[in-house]
C-alpha cells in the first residue's frame, strides 16, 4: 500500500513544480500552456538603445556595408507583445502584436537568457542578447529588466556586424493593483 501511495503522489509533485511561479525567485516557471511564464512577462515593453546609431560592416552582402541603423534617443514603446511557448517547449517566444513588428525573440526560463531582434522601422534590425533580472518598485510596479549587447544586425535579409556595437536596455513593467504585496 505504501508503494502505491508514493507512486501515485509523484505526478502531483511533478505537476506542482512545473506550473507554480515563485515571485521571489530569479527563475520563471514553465508549464505546457505557457501560463505562468507568460503571465510573468505581461506588461508594458520598453527599450532604450545606445548609442542611437551605428553603421553595418562585414555584411554577408557587401552592398549593405555602411548602412546606417538609427533608433530614437529616448525610450521606445514597443506596444503589446504576444507570448507563446515554443514548439520545443523549452523557450518562450515573443513578438510585437502590431504590424510591422518592432521586437521578436526568445526567453529561456531556466537561465533567464533573452535574445531578440529590435527593428528600426526602416528595414534594419539589431540582434541583442543578455539576461533578465526581476525588479520590484515600492511605488507599485514590478517586472523584468535586461541590459543587452547588440553586436550584429540585419539589413533586410543580409547579416552584418554593427560599428559601434549597440546596447539595448529592455524593461517589462506591470503596474500592481493597490494593496498588492
Amino acid at each position: 500500500m505504501k508503494k502505491m501511495i508514493l507512486i501515485a503522489g509523484v505526478p502531483l509533485l511533478m505537476g506542482a513544480s512545473a506550473c507554480a511561479g515563485d515571485r521571489g525567485s530569479r527563475q520563471l516557471a514553465l508549464d505546457a500552456s505557457c501560463g505562468a511564464i507568460c503571465d510573468e512577462l505581461q506588461g508594458a515593453w520598453i527599450a532604450t538603445v545606445t548609442p542611437g546609431s551605428a553603421a553595418t560592416t562585414a555584411c554577408s552582402d557587401p552592398r549593405a556595408d555602411q548602412t546606417p541603423v538609427t533608433f530614437p534617443t529616448g525610450a521606445l514603446g514597443l506596444g503589446e507583445v504576444d507570448l507563446s511557448l515554443s514548439a520545443s517547449g523549452k523557450v518562450v517566444e515573443f513578438h510585437s502584436a502590431a504590424a510591422p513588428p518592432r521586437i521578436a525573440g526568445t526567453v529561456d526560463p531556466a537561465t533567464l537568457a533573452i535574445t531578440f531582434d529590435l527593428h528600426d522601422g526602416q528595414g534594419s534590425a539589431i540582434r541583442c542578447s543578455g539576461l533578465l533580472e526581476r525588479f520590484t518598485n515600492p511605488g507599485g510596479s514590478e517586472g523584468w529588466t535586461a541590459a543587452t549587447r547588440c553586436d550584429t544586425g540585419t539589413v533586410g535579409a543580409v547579416e552584418c556586424r554593427l560599428d559601434p556595437p549597440m546596447q539595448a536596455s529592455l524593461l517589462v513593467q506591470r503596474i500592481l493593483p493597490e494593496g498588492s504585496p
